[in-house]
């Protein structure tokens, strides 16, 4: 593992692809990349961090830049977190497609670590990932997450964003709040 961290740490950031995006493509052990994945987003934040690599974010400072400061704070909270990654959601969102139970199972215990982390951030991850690429399994967590968002202050950072990456699912929130 310290091997890998190394590498990815230390690749250069001006050559395209980048080391990291190795981890964005299909695999041919997938249950494997998760493992991988899973461990290397379990590791303290001072050890590894997927924002500290070439990537798009789902969180940015400019987001929010005319938003209040509530929501800046929430912001710059969730902003350097490791699951700060639209590439990580997307991956994950493709392999939950996948017919292995394993790879399913991980992805969902992977989740649900997520979400007792931060569910602000896996609620904005998913809801930008493409609506078509969307599995029962991502639709059943965000509609868990959208309860968790249903008192006034949870919901105010989500609608806050929610309106630039996915107007549809913001309509749908207000409509079945």
């Amino acid at each position: 593992m310290k091997l890998l961290i190394s590498i990815l740490l230390n690749a250069p950031r001006d050559v395209e692809p980048h080391a990291v995006t190795g981890f964005w493509e299909t695999w041919n052990n997938p249950l494997y990349q998760l493992r991988l994945l899973d461990a290397l987003l379990s590791l303290p934040a001072d050890t590894f961090n997927f924002v500290a690599l070439p990537g798009r974010r789902i969180v940015t400072v400019d987001d929010v830049t005319i938003a209040s400061p509530t929501i800046r704070a929430l912001a710059a909270n969730v902003q350097n977190h490791t699951w700060n990654s639209l590439e990580l959601f997307q991956v994950l969102v493709r392999l939950a497609g996948s017919d292995s139970v394993e790879i399913r199972t991980c992805i969902r215990d992977m989740l649900d670590k997520a979400i007792k982390i931060s569910a602000e951030l896996v609620h904005m991850g998913l809801l930008q990932v493409p609506v078509c690429s969307l599995g029962i399994l991502f639709l059943i967590f965000l509609l868990k997450l959208t309860d968790l968002f249903r008192t006034p202050n949870g919901m105010i950072y989500v609608e806050s964003t929610l309106g630039s990456c996915s107007p549809c699912f913001l309509l749908v929130i207000r409509i079945t709040s």
